[in-house]
């Protein structure tokens, strides 16, 4: 049974985007105060309006296909992970300012985050988070799709019978 693709999107927001904004103002009002702008325009173009469009930019998504969920932050990486390989799913910590935006490493997790409240996708080789606006809500739903996906493969492999093998070469 082939459904539909689910599409779970997080904006950066809060304390991150406040500190990105904060900071790209700091650097246009030193680049101004050196008289960058004065000279070059183009450089102070490219040193404060585009870091800010390209940090407005960030997005963490959250896709659930039929067979697996790709998690990923826009402008940065993504991973697929088959739900042949999810053990678990549940409401994750609360992110910010003090663990970052971006792709990288959280007490062990690979973390995928823009700030707020997160899914943790527990798997055979670790654990991931993601920025999702609605954890509870992804979090049934992805499960629910695991457990279609799991029950689907076992009772398949139940029906085919192994008929290959491999011959060996003596």
């Amino acid at each position: 049974m082939e459904t539909a693709n689910v599409v779970h999107a997080r904006r950066l927001n809060g304390s991150l985007l406040a500190l990105a904004i904060a900071f790209d103002l700091l650097c246009a009002a030193i680049l101004w105060f050196l008289g960058l702008y004065d000279h070059s325009k183009f450089i102070f173009f490219f040193a404060t309006v585009v870091p800010l469009i390209l940090v407005t930019q960030l997005k963490a998504t959250t896709t659930l296909s039929d067979s697996s969920v790709t998690i990923a932050v826009k402008l940065m990486s993504s991973e697929e992970i088959s739900y042949s390989r999810i053990t678990d799913v549940r409401v994750g910590p609360r992110t910010g300012a003090v663990q970052g935006a971006g792709v990288h490493l959280i007490d062990g997790a690979f973390a995928y985050l823009v700030g707020g409240r997160t899914l943790e996708i527990q798997t055979l080789a670790g654990s991931y988070l993601v920025s999702v606006k609605d954890p509870e809500r992804v979090a049934v739903t992805l499960l629910e799709r695991v457990a279609a996906y799991q029950k689907d493969h076992a009772h398949r492999a139940a029906e085919k019978p192994v008929t290959a093998y491999r011959k060996s070469g003596f």
